[in-house]
Parts: C-alpha cells; sequence; structure tokens
C-alpha cells in the first residue's frame, strides 16, 4: 500500500470525521476539524492513485513548543505505519520551526498510541484525572527535541 502526506482540505472534512467518529466515543465537533491558523499543522495520509484518506494528524505551534491534538488512522489500516508516518512527518515540520518541545494527551486506556509515542522518545510526565469527560483520565506527554 503506498500513501503520500498531503495537507488537510476541505475536501477530505467528511472523510476525516468519518475516521475519527468511528475511532473515538467523544469525536471532536465539526468546527474543531475545520478550525485553522496560522500556526496549525493538519495533514492527511493519501493512498495514492486515489484521494482516500487513511489517517489525519493535527496540531499547533506556538512559541517553542507544539501541541498535537490528534492522531487517527481508519481501522482497517491500523498497525501498518501510518501513524507513525504521520508522526514523524509532524516532528519534522515542528522540528524545522526551531520548535523544541512538543507536548500532548492521550487516553490512558490507548496502550497502542502510548507504544507509538514511546517508540518517538515522547515520556510521560503527568496525567489529568477525568480529562475526557467520561471517567478516562489521559495521560501527559512530552517530547524534547534537540
Amino acid at each position: 500500500m503506498s500513501y503520500i502526506i498531503d495537507d488537510f482540505t476541505e475536501k477530505y472534512f467528511c472523510q476525516v470525521k468519518q475516521i475519527i467518529h468511528s475511532n473515538f466515543s467523544n469525536p471532536w465537533k465539526d468546527k474543531d476539524i475545520l478550525f485553522k491558523s496560522s500556526n496549525s499543522i493538519k495533514k492527511v495520509a493519501l493512498e495514492l492513485n486515489s484521494c482516500k484518506v487513511l489517517g489525519y494528524i493535527d496540531g499547533y505551534t506556538v512559541l517553542d513548543e507544539a501541541d498535537l491534538l490528534l492522531i487517527v488512522v481508519r481501522k482497517e489500516y491500523q498497525n501498518k505505519g501510518i501513524g507513525s508516518s504521520l508522526l514523524r512527518y509532524f516532528i519534522n515540520q515542528v522540528k524545522a520551526k526551531n520548535i523544541n518541545k512538543i507536548f500532548l494527551e492521550v487516553s490512558e486506556k490507548n496502550e497502542p498510541a502510548i507504544r507509538m509515542y514511546k517508540k518517538f522518545g515522547f515520556e510521560i510526565y503527568g496525567k489529568r484525572d477525568n480529562y475526557y469527560g467520561n471517567g478516562e483520565n489521559a495521560i501527559l506527554m512530552r517530547l524534547k527535541l534537540e
């Protein structure tokens, strides 16, 4: 399977929304998916030779820090390296902007995501109780870039 990483635009909105809704019990609102500012980094992984969205990443930068808000991959394409490719792309984008730290929150129940983040060097530095409003706690992670 071949894919490219491209900018998120409104033409991918319906697919991204469907992927988010199929992966999360408390999905983002439409306005959060569509919101973009000058410091946003929103990308999609697109299957080559089609417009099928395989994955999506969303984050932003502020001064010398970045926040990774979401990585999501179509369920049938998970565990194929797409999430890692999107994360690697995001890290390279923020490094190019001289960012020295990336922060994120992840559900403590999302063990595959936590493993992926640790593989990239993220470390746990805290926890937020009932962060997701459904009793799930968030693990706070950060990556210090050189």
